[in-house]
């Protein structure tokens, strides 16, 4: 879809660069046709990562996703917390 996509001339390339105990630098991007399909690919992509590393989400301070798009402009920010309550006691 990616190589049919970036033929139009309307596309637009965009970036999901991940921290989840380390940043991870989307260099590659994805084109797209718009910003609305960007932030439903940014819902995609934090599922992905959460159903590939569920536990990722207890052990690192930050687990978060931020599209930007072709000219370095934040678009989107997701973020992931999980906090354990008083009531479960104990330490991570």
């Amino acid at each position: 879809m990616d190589a049919e996509v970036e033929q139009r001339a309307d596309v637009r390339r965009y970036f999901f660069h991940t921290q989840d105990g380390r940043p991870f630098h989307d260099e590659e991007g994805t084109a797209l046709p718009n910003d609305e399909s960007a932030r439903i690919e940014a819902a995609r992509v934090i599922g992905q990562l959460l159903n590939e590393h569920p536990s990722g989400v207890w052990h690192d301070e930050e687990f978060r996703l931020t599209v930007t798009d072709e000219d370095g402009v934040t678009l989107y920010i997701l973020d992931v917390a999980a906090l354990r309550s008083p009531a479960a006691g104990g330490t991570w």
